[in-house]
């Protein structure tokens, strides 16, 4: 999911380009190092503003209910939900995708949230 983003990204011209938040579902493995080598993996550190949402896992969980993602600790690695949400600039939700999601559509919507209503 998270090289489909990134190529998506450098897709779009920089100023269509949206502010991308990704919510940690590992609240004690997520450190600032693995974040770094998680968004170089995923290709995603590119020329755009992004944020990580860390906490601790009640903070979270708060999060993942809203939003209806299930985390669940393996014994080697954490399974959780991969959903992807376009809210707007007033901060209400348009759009949802479950992974895989087809890019173009993404683009698509995400061109149309750009635009006056």
């Amino acid at each position: 999911m998270g090289r489909q983003l990134g190529t998506m990204l450098r897709r779009m011209p920089p100023a269509d380009r949206p502010a991308l938040l990704i919510v940690s579902v590992n609240p004690t493995g997520d450190t600032p190092a693995s974040i770094r080598r998680a968004m170089a993996n995923w290709r995603l550190s590119g020329p755009w503003r992004w944020h990580w949402l860390r906490g601790t896992k009640p903070e979270l969980a708060a999060v993942w209910r809203a939003y209806g993602i299930t985390v669940e600790p393996g014994t080697n690695d954490i399974m959780h939900g991969l959903a992807l949400y376009l809210i707007d600039r007033r901060g209400f939700e348009r759009t949802g995708y479950l992974f895989p999601f087809l890019p173009n559509f993404v683009a698509l919507d995400l061109h149309s949230l750009g635009e006056p209503a």
